[in-house]
């Protein structure tokens, strides 16, 4: 499945500490995302170059409002005090 990378405009960046939470929100990620591969790019992957291992801090990108929607629900239900949320954006492309 090819995908294109620049549809990955719905923003969320949230903060954890936690390397095995932090694997933990990525396979939530390509769950919400609904396909098997959500992308192979590694500016979509959050241990890509939008994961600072200095703050903890990592930016997921999603193609759909409701997949953010889905992973926050998720991700919230499943890994409560976990992780912090700082903020969503709706005109956020990965970098290229």
């Amino acid at each position: 499945m090819n995908v294109d990378a620049t549809q990955f405009r719905y923003s969320l960046t949230v903060t954890t500490e936690d390397t095995a939470v932090l694997y933990c929100l990525r396979a939530l990620w390509h769950y919400a995302e609904e396909h098997d591969s959500p992308a192979s790019s590694l500016t979509l992957s959050p241990r890509g170059e939008s994961y600072s291992e200095q703050d903890g801090t990592v930016t997921f990108r999603f193609s759909d409002p409701r997949h953010r929607s889905d992973f926050l629900g998720e991700a919230t239900r499943l890994l409560p005090g976990k992780w912090m949320r700082h903020g969503t954006s709706d005109t956020d492309p990965p970098p290229s």
